[in-house]
């Protein structure tokens, strides 16, 4: 009685799903049947189409075929075999393993990829949501930093210049409103 022991490799084109082979000996198809499952080794899951496997969104694959969580500051979108992409300026990622970047707020900025928190504004300055830099504030407003906007000059107070931490208060007998870029003086004038 004699064993012989075979090595078969396949290659599968068609895709994940249940195959049945059938074993030929020297050009003759014999009786054997063989059912052979091809399935997404776990945790990968199949992509759309059933061709091949990948990491669910929010995980990347390792070199070892395994699915680990993005980074804090990274993010993936889909179910694929791609790496975790960094967030973009002006938008951080906290947490591992998630699908989206979320941007600065207000008075907050990010000028670097992948990163996982945005800064705050400095004195001076503000910025619009998903900013990767602050602007200064405009003549007649102020900002001390991070608030969500430059502030109006309160009454009887001004300035006139950008990027100001606070506003100048007005000598005795001038006077300036909300937002004044410059103080001005009490009383009528002769016509």
């Amino acid at each position: 009685h004699n064993v012989s022991r075979a090595q078969v490799l396949l290659e599968l084109n068609s895709g994940l799903g249940s195959y049945e082979l059938a074993l030929e000996l020297n050009g003759t198809e014999t009786q054997q049947r063989l059912a052979v499952d091809v399935v997404c080794p776990p945790p990968m899951l199949p992509l759309p189409g059933d061709r091949s496997c990948g990491c669910e969104a929010g995980f990347e694959p390792t070199e070892f075929g395994e699915c680990v969580p993005c980074a804090a500051g990274y993010y993936k979108t889909r179910r694929s075999m791609d790496l975790c992409d960094p967030c973009e300026v002006g938008f951080v990622q906290p947490a591992i393993g998630q699908r989206q970047c979320v941007p600065c707020a207000r008075g907050t900025f990010q000028a670097s990829r992948g990163m996982e928190e945005c800064a705050a504004c400095g004195p001076g300055t503000s910025s619009d949501v998903g900013s990767w830099r602050c602007t200064d504030c405009l003549p007649g407003s102020y900002a001390t930093g991070g608030e969500p906007q430059c502030l109006p000059c309160p009454p009887g107070s001004a300035t006139d210049k950008e990027g100001q931490a606070e506003c100048t208060f007005c000598f005795p007998g001038w006077y300036a409103g909300v937002g004044f870029t410059e103080c001005r003086k009490c009383g009528f004038f002769d016509q």
